[in-house]
C-alpha cells in the first residue's frame, strides 16, 4: 500500500508526471490519469504532492535543480581547463531533454511562481557559466578584455531561445551546439 513519505512512490509520480507531461503537455492529463498510472488512489496521491500546481513545481524544481547541478559540477570539475572548454558545447547541449524542451515555456506561463524557480536556476548557471570563463581568463585561455558575464548571458540567451523553439533534444543539440561553438571560439585567445 502506498504511503505518504515512500520515496520510491514519490519519485515514480515524478517520472510519471513527467512522462505525461512529455506525452500529452501540461493540460493534456488529470490526476484521475496520474493515479491510475502511478498505481495509487486519488487521495493518496493528493496527500504526497498536494495539488497539481505543487506536483508541477516539485517536478519542474527536481528537473532543473538536478540539471544545473550536473552543468554546474562539469565546469567546476578537475579535468585541465582546455579539456572542459573544448568539451563544453557538447556538454551543455546534451543535457536538456524532452521534458524541458516541451513543457518549460508552458509551464513557466500557466505557472509563474515556477517560473520565479526557472529564473533563479538560471542564474546560479549564468553565475557558473561567469566563474568558469574568469578560470580560463586567468589561465590565459579566455580573452582578458572580454566581461565574462555577457559572455554567460549571449550563452543562456543561446540555450533559452533554442529551448522555445526547438521540439526535441536532438533538434536542441543540433541548432545550439554550432551556436554555441561559434562564442566559444570567438572568446578563446
Amino acid at each position: 500500500m502506498a504511503k505518504v513519505g515512500d520515496l520510491d512512490i514519490e519519485n515514480r509520480v515524478f517520472e510519471t508526471t513527467k512522462e505525461l507531461l512529455i506525452n500529452h503537455g501540461v493540460k493534456g492529463w488529470n490526476m484521475d490519469e496520474l493515479s491510475d498510472a502511478v498505481g495509487v488512489s486519488k487521495r493518496t496521491l493528493y496527500k504526497i504532492i498536494g495539488n497539481k500546481e505543487d506536483l508541477l513545481f516539485k517536478v519542474t524544481e527536481k528537473n532543473i535543480t538536478s540539471d544545473i547541478k550536473e552543468k554546474t559540477d562539469f565546469l567546476h570539475g578537475d579535468s585541465p581547463y582546455p579539456e572542459r572548454l573544448n568539451g563544453f558545447c557538447e556538454f551543455i547541449t546534451r543535457g536538456f531533454d524532452e521534458f524541458v524542451l516541451l513543457n518549460a515555456n508552458h509551464i513557466v506561463k500557466e505557472y509563474p511562481r515556477i517560473g520565479c524557480v526557472v529564473e533563479k536556476e538560471k542564474e546560479k548557471l549564468n553565475q557558473s557559466f561567469a566563474t568558469f570563463f574568469t578560470l580560463g581568463q586567468e589561465q590565459g585561455y579566455i580573452n582578458k578584455d572580454l566581461d565574462v558575464n555577457m559572455v554567460a548571458v549571449f550563452i543562456q540567451s543561446v540555450i533559452t531561445y533554442n529551448i522555445s523553439f526547438c521540439k526535441s533534444s536532438i533538434e536542441f543539440k543540433n541548432k545550439a551546439f554550432p551556436e554555441l561553438e561559434i562564442i566559444i571560439k570567438g572568446i578563446q585567445v
